[in-house]
């Protein structure tokens, strides 16, 4: 009759969903963790950028519907900066 091996106490068990993540993210997360970040900052920028559209163009609303013009030539120069913003973004995403 064959012995049953005893499975060494230092060695984790890998069945564990904890000890799975740890080497997923040692073997392949860790290489590309600068990559992860950016990709993280530009999502977040472009989340950003994206939120802003219905701000400028709610302020416009409130500026011609109360007949305001005076500062209109900023929203427009706004518009287009966040436009020119999230078109980059989206590129280097």
């Amino acid at each position: 009759m064959a012995k049953k091996q005893k499975l060494n106490p230092k060695r984790p068990d890998h069945k564990n969903a904890f000890w799975m993540m740890r080497r997923l993210w040692s073997e392949h997360v860790r290489a590309y963790l600068p990559q992860l970040a950016l990709a993280f900052i530009l999502m977040s920028l472009l989340a950003g950028t994206t939120g802003a559209y219905p701000l400028i163009i709610k302020y416009s609303y409130d500026m011609l519907s109360s007949g305001s013009t005076a500062f209109l030539w900023v929203i427009m120069v706004g518009l287009v900066a966040v436009t020119t913003t999230k078109g980059i973004i989206d590129y280097l995403q």
